[in-house]
């Protein structure tokens, strides 16, 4: 190999070991440490004020706005209870809610090391005191001045720790608890099942009545019907029960604070309440609620048998909007079939008696057959001027017997100067079951409508007039037996 080849090689060797090292010693290096923040301390001995079991509480007592309430744990009774008002039922988690205020009390923070410039923090006029008496006889006293801005937490500081703290906003919401705060508010607690009538006043005349008829002898196919300001059934479709939702609202309603208990019901606009409440349990007493005053949203009530007077949002009380018109069944008449033993109609399909006959069904031992409820299931047979409509013509009754139902109220009327106009016919059921009948009676109105009082009441409700001038003819179609479907 000659000196020049050699050469080569040597520097080829050299300038591979360069970009060998220039590559991989990098790598090799160690890496800086990262820069790290460290985590800050917090001294925890600082921020726990007070720690007491809260069944190491002995009594607390609460000072705001010049009203002292003591509240003690009564062991015989294993309860808590406000001195002076020991007969008084009080909301014991709220209670419990205040004694644990009062024995463990954790700091959110240290806002000072002294008690510098309380006014500052609204702690030179406390807002709040509360004094906790614990079982070893010692006791803690807690002072709340403002609440922090833009926090749920209170200034705070405790007698003989020389700090101001804040705590969070239920320990000061708890020390200004009272009596009224404390007391169980009246509510009943009802289901549609368990009640007979739900009556709403308004200015001392009944707005609406609904009725629960218990015994079953009802009139119409359901168990409830409005019964005032008239008589009629109420909706029976499962989409439109609006009177459903009308005694979900009173029967949930329920007050949202007590305003007073010194029966200043004058104040309050109580002795003359704008509207009354009546809820008739099935059993039990019936509950009578007033209500009074409107303010700001909300309405004073109380309950006839009690002094207290609350308040209550004015969103809860809706039920007082409702009109029967919003409620009732829009089919003119819905009177059950199996309730009624004949039929009289006058002027509206001349003057016709219509007998109907109801056979039990029997099985093979001659036993009744009955239905789901337990009652017996019977075959209506029409007695049509003096004829039996035989078994292959009965349908035809039934749906005659439809035709009287499907007339649809329009809308109401309370026209004082109406003088019922000219009576055209009536309708009248003969029930087998009191009320024993039931009726109607039909007036000329105008060219479009016809009045129709339901069992002499004074409200009016108009339904077209050709949904009634159509009755002779079916009637002519019964007696022909052609009688077809009338909402077909």
């Amino acid at each position: 190999m000659n000196k020049m080849v050699r050469n080569i090689i040597i520097m080829a060797g050299i300038i591979a070991l360069a970009v060998v090292a220039f590559i991989f010693l990098p790598k090799l290096e160690p890496k800086p440490p990262e820069e790290t923040t460290p985590e800050p301390t917090i001294d925890s001995s600082l921020l726990n004020i007070s720690e007491y079991p809260s069944d190491d509480v002995v009594k607390v007592t609460l000072e705001y706005e010049g009203e002292t309430t003591v509240i003690f744990y009564y062991e015989d009774d294993k309860l808590y209870k406000v001195e002076g008002y020991e007969d008084v039922e009080i909301n014991q988690s709220t209670a419990k809610n205040a004694f644990y205020t009062a024995s463990y009390v954790r700091a959110e923070d240290i806002i000072k090391d002294d008690l510098k410039n309380l006014s500052e923090y609204g702690l030179d006029i406390p807002t709040a005191k509360v004094t906790a008496v614990y079982k070893d006889g010692k006791s803690n006293t807690f002072l709340f001045g403002n609440t922090v801005p833009g926090s749920g937490t209170y200034y705070m500081i405790m007698e003989g720790l020389d700090k101001i703290v804040n705590v969070w906003n239920n320990y000061g919401n708890n020390a200004k608890l009272n009596i009224n705060k404390l007391r169980i508010l009246e509510k009943h607690n009802f289901t549609i099942d368990e009640m007979s009538i739900i009556r709403i006043y308004k200015n001392d005349e009944i707005h609406l009545e609904i009725t629960n008829n218990i015994d079953r002898k009802q009139v119409g196919i359901g168990l409830w019907y409005l019964t005032a300001p008239y008589v009629k059934g109420l909706h029976t479709d499962e989409n439109s029960k609006t009177y459903l939702a009308l005694a979900e609202e009173v029967l949930t309603l329920g007050p949202s604070k007590i305003l007073s208990t010194d029966a200043d019901f004058e104040e309050y606009e109580l002795d003359k309440p704008w509207g009354t409440l009546e809820l008739v349990p099935i059993t039990g007493e019936t509950i009578s609620i007033l209500f009074g005053k409107n303010t700001d949203g909300y309405a004073a009530m109380k309950y006839a048998n009690s002094d207290i007077i609350y308040s209550i949002s004015q969103r809860r009380l809706s039920f007082f909007d409702y009109n029967a018109i919003d409620i009732i069944e829009r089919l003119l008449t819905l009177v059950n079939i199996k309730k009624v033993s004949s039929l009289e109609l006058t002027g509206v399909a001349g003057d016709v008696i219509i007998e109907i006959i109801h056979e039990e069904r029997t099985d093979d031992e001659g036993n009744a057959k009955l239905d789901g409820n337990g009652n017996p299931i019977t075959d209506d047979f029409y007695v049509i001027e003096g004829k039996l409509l035989d078994e292959d013509l009965k349908k035809q009754g039934s749906w005659f017997y439809q035709a009287l139902l499907k007339p649809k109220i329009v809308r109401e009327v309370k026209d004082e100067n109406y003088n019922a106009g000219r009576m055209i016919g009536s309708i009248i059921w003969i029930l087998m079951d009191e009320p024993y009948q039931f009726s109607i009676e039909i007036y000329y109105y105008d060219e479009y409508f016809y009045a129709v009082k339901i069992l002499d009441n004074d409200v009016l409700l108009l339904v077209n007039k050709k949904e009634i001038d159509i009755l002779p003819e079916y009637y002519q179609d019964l007696k022909n037996n052609e009688m077809e479907d009338p909402f077909n």
